[in-house]
């Protein structure tokens, strides 16, 4: 092949790739290499053509090879964790970003990329380093003060978050991402209506946006606009959840005989949030449901709900039903508006009665019937993301653990029993820790140590799903705005979900102080003590 020809098919294939024509550019690019298998730098212009064209895995294969050839070769260390970030595959996108910044210590596009895989993996401090790193090598780059507001926004500096994401904008006004990060400020702020304006204009700039469209939907089912957010939710998969959307072919004016599946997603708490429901299916007439739950959690439901069928996850075949539905889009049958929840039942969930009686009355003799009252409490959530927003030091319901007359139990089940037992020789307060089951596997007996209590305090958890589940009166304590899931409203105290469970909400991130004085005064209040 002759040079010149070699260099214009290679101009030409590279045009396609600035004019965006991939599978032009990757026609010649894999032309040029049939003719020259040896040269990296076909080699690795196939392969960011690859990237471009979303193929990640064939990416990463065709610069592997460049570098087998060249193993120095610049923008090749880059692409490839380009590539592996994109399949979500943080922690070796790291590693590729390091090798192209060893190679190539001033290339800013590095320094930015590797800030974003950092925030990926939540070292936030390390990106907002990298990101910087990345503005001093280029004071023009947009991208670098987009990373450098997402990484200070996660490190609660909100207003830093909010001047670097102008920044940003200001640079390059037409990035969608851009808006959106900047709604999430916002939004942490508790401007909610602005956190809504940004969400708007990112999807003016691409109305397909699909986390714009999530957040959206999170941020009016918070306003409780659910006839316009339920929709919009329908966007959660693959971002606000890891399972797999079905295309909710269920008709629910079908006349004709139907088998539906409802189908697993999100956690334990969500499962028992869209349970509250399922005795709205109970009474749809020609229907048999088949319920995907968290097998835990088996045991409880067909208790409570002796008309419906439960199973495992992936379990039925597809001959085994003519429907399918996903269950967190049950909301949209059943609850568009506020009024739609006069239907929720106070009690949805039963627990084992023998069981919980048997609890009950041991709890009881343990204190020799003196004190009247049970209390169980719960302050940890293991949420490795927002955990650290909802958790709340014991040592801070030192006041409301003094109430007199009061027996307090544990509810929390991946607790330290030694600082359990520590705290409460310290402060002279007795805290009872369950041990007669696992609570974390045996999630019914964990029903059943709920249900003994008259009253439960408890951070946003699995524990305040199921104690609102079974009706039991309840402290919630929920934090500011990070952190806060969409069912647990700002505007009202009780919670449309569940119709005993009141909501306390912290007046600013991680100070609780009020929030916990509102708990004491309505506990003193509420049972007399």
């Amino acid at each position: 092949m002759e040079k010149k020809t070699k260099e214009s098919l290679l101009n030409q294939a590279k045009s396609y790739t600035i004019e965006e024509n991939f599978s032009k550019a990757i026609e010649l690019f894999e032309e040029l290499e049939s003719l020259d298998k040896t040269d990296p730098e076909i080699k690795l212009f196939l392969g960011i053509v690859y990237l471009k064209y979303d193929d990640y895995l064939g990416a990463i294969k065709k610069i592997n090879e460049a570098l087998l050839i060249q193993p120095k070769v610049p923008l090749a260390n880059h692409a490839i964790g380009a590539s592996l970030f994109m399949l979500e595959n943080y922690s070796d996108a790291l590693f590729a970003f390091d090798k192209e910044i060893e190679i190539n210590p001033n290339y800013p596009d590095a320094h930015c990329d590797k800030a974003y895989a950092l925030v990926e993996l939540n070292e936030y401090k390390k990106a907002l380093t990298e990101g910087e790193k990345a503005i001093e090598l280029d004071p023009n780059y947009p991208d670098a003060y987009n990373i450098v507001s997402v990484a200070q926004n996660h490190l609660q500096n909100l207003e830093l978050a909010e001047f670097y994401a102008l920044h940003a904008i200001k640079l390059e006004p037409l990035k969608e991402n851009y808006y959106l990060n900047l709604s999430n400020i916002h939004e942490k702020k508790g401007e909610k209506e602005k956190a809504i304006k940004y969400l708007n204009k990112a999807l003016s700039l691409n109305p397909n946006y699909r986390e714009a469209l999530f957040n959206l939907g999170l941020l009016l089912l918070k306003k409780m606009e659910y006839k316009k957010a339920w929709p919009l939710f329908e966007n959660r998969f693959g971002i606000g959840v890891k399972y797999k959307k079905v295309d909710n072919i269920w008709n629910t004016r079908s006349s004709g005989s139907e088998k539906v599946l409802i189908k697993l997603e999100q956690g334990i708490g969500d499962q028992i949030l869209f349970g509250s429901l399922f005795h709205e299916l109970e009474f749809i007439d020609n229907c048999k449901f088949y319920i995907e739950l968290d097998e835990r959690l088996h045991i409880t439901f067909r208790r409570s709900f002796s008309k419906l069928n439960f199973v495992k996850e992936n379990s039925l075949n597809k001959n085994s039903y003519t429907s399918e539905y996903n269950l967190g889009s049950l909301g949209q049958l059943f609850r568009n508006n506020t009024k739609d929840f006069c239907r929720q039942k106070i009690k949805f969930l039963q627990s084992d009665p023998i069981k919980t009686s048997i609890i009950r009355s041991k709890i009881l003799k343990k204190n020799n019937n003196k004190k009247s009252k049970i209390c169980g409490v719960s302050w940890n959530s293991k949420n490795q993301k927002i955990g650290k927003f909802k958790n709340i030091d014991l040592h801070e319901f030192i006041r409301i653990l003094n109430i007199p007359d009061i027996i307090f139990i544990n509810l929390q089940y991946e607790s330290n029993i030694d600082d359990v037992v520590s705290f409460s020789l310290r402060n002279k307060i007795e805290i009872v820790s369950i041990f007669d089951f696992d609570l974390y596997q045996d999630i019914d007996s964990l029903f059943s140590v709920v249900d003994v209590c008259d009253y439960v305090l408890t951070i946003s958890n699995v524990t305040a799903h199921i104690a609102g589940s079974l009706g039991k009166k309840t402290f919630l304590l929920a934090p500011f705005e990070c952190g806060r899931h969409w069912y647990w409203h700002d505007s009202i105290k009780k919670s449309l979900w569940y119709p005993s469970v009141n909501i306390y909400i912290s007046k600013k991130i991680s100070d609780w102080t009020g929030a916990i004085d509102e708990v004491h005064q309505d506990i003193v209040s509420e049972f007399n003590v």
